[in-house]
């Protein structure tokens, strides 16, 4: 297994600096010295050329998340990646990474990252600025277009002695806003009978959590006039997790979520246009690029509606000590690829995003 070895000041200073380029994409490499294979530089390329007609022609095919994002996408020019090989040779040194950033997507590897990055060289480096103060990476290993695995990151100090494996460690703290929460206390219940549907023994919410649902629970939640139906999205693990204490209810676990998520989707299928799919999820093809009210597509066998797209969701987690959550389904902007039931983004639980909801189940209404 490729191991993905970076001196550890460099780590932090690489963060800093893709944080400030939000909400610029960017690209680059990590660079070692010639007899060494921990990374202690990097490059951020500065002249992409995602807007000229000819690769602009190359992104779009891959489906309307391009057209609707034109910050999407990273080519760099020749003239700028031939100054860098210069570069390179001149200072002895090589490349051993390589990186871009998600401005809307979890760290996933996609498809489309082994389109355009598929150099089995190198390491890529994964940074998802979908919550830019709060950013996640993910290494992975290339084997193939299609065939990829995650792999660590290994931090070193100057004298080469490891400092962590775990990659970068954010700051674990509750969302501010939990702590101000005010319950109403005139709830009875925030839920009717036919909000669920039976599927085996549990009832399930059949949408995900409203924000007309959250503020009968938390009166001082804030949501734009004609949002009412909206998925309530910004939301941390521990604020789902407390909504569902206060509700008698519970967040599904990752087995309930694949059981009843009805996958439509090939294992194998990569398109983007997918007619059948577009029936029953909102996702970048068929969105608008925008979160959608609950229930406005079909539902599926089992009277569930947007288990695949318009908002991830959370799901339950039992170990207390654990500081992360599996997230399920993909969302608005997501990929269809995405989506699929199989696929678990792990995030703190103390994380949110604008595309990151919930659902809760029932043993019984």
């Amino acid at each position: 297994m490729m191991k993905a070895k970076i001196e550890a000041n460099t780590y932090q200073k690489f963060i800093s600096e893709i944080q400030d380029f939000y909400p610029k994409k960017t690209f680059g490499y990590f660079f070692s010295k010639e007899d060494e294979e921990i990374a202690t530089d990097y490059y951020i390329f500065s002249e992409d050329s995602r807007k000229e007609e000819n690769v602009m022609e190359r992104f779009n095919k891959f489906g309307k998340y391009y057209e609707n994002n034109l910050n999407a996408g990273f080519l760099s020019s020749i003239q700028e990646s031939v100054a860098i090989e210069k570069y390179i040779i001149k200072n002895k040194l090589k490349k051993i990474g390589v990186f871009h950033t998600h401005l809307r997507h979890p760290p996933i590897f996609t498809k489309v990252d082994a389109e355009f990055h598929p150099s089995e060289n190198f390491w890529h480096l994964i940074i998802s600025l979908r919550n830019a103060q709060k950013p996640t990476i993910k290494i992975f290993e290339i084997l193939s277009n299609v065939n990829f695995n995650e792999i660590p990151v290994i931090l070193y100090d100057q004298s080469r002695n490891i400092v962590s494996i775990k990659g970068y460690g954010r700051q674990k703290v509750l969302n501010s806003s939990l702590l101000k929460m005010s319950i109403n206390n005139q709830i009875s219940d925030c839920f009717t009978i036919e909000d669920f549907a039976k599927c085996g023994e549990l009832f399930i919410s059949k949408t995900m959590i409203t924000n007309e649902q959250y503020k009968r629970v938390f009166k001082n939640h804030q949501y734009n006039i004609g949002e009412e139906k909206f998925p309530v999205v910004n939301i941390t693990w521990y604020e789902a997790q407390y909504f569902c204490e206060v509700t008698d209810t519970e967040l599904l676990t990752k087995e309930e979520w694949e059981l009843y998520a009805d996958d439509q989707l090939d294992p194998f299928d990569y398109e983007h246009h997918n007619e059948a799919f577009m029936k029953v999820a909102l996702y970048s093809e068929n969105s608008k690029n925008q979160l959608q009210q609950v229930a406005t597509l079909k539902p599926n066998q089992y009277g569930l509606y947007d288990m695949q797209g318009n908002a991830w969701e959370w799901c339950a987690c039992f170990e207390s000590k654990t500081e992360v959550a599996n997230t399920k389904g993909g969302s608005y902007f997501a990929f269809p690829e995405m989506c699929r039931k199989t696929v678990d983004q792990l995030e703190d639980k103390d994380y949110f995003a604008r595309d990151l909801g919930f659902r809760v189940k029932r043993r019984n209404v």
